[in-house]
């Protein structure tokens, strides 16, 4: 399993979770 992708998961679950909207530049920083 890859932990960053993991990471990132989380992450995204837990933004959309709180509506938390993130500009794309900062999206685009994890790849």
């Amino acid at each position: 399993s890859d932990i960053l992708g993991l990471m990132q998961l989380i992450q995204e679950t837990v933004f959309n979770k709180f509506n938390i909207r993130l500009e794309p530049e900062v999206k685009i920083v994890g790849i």
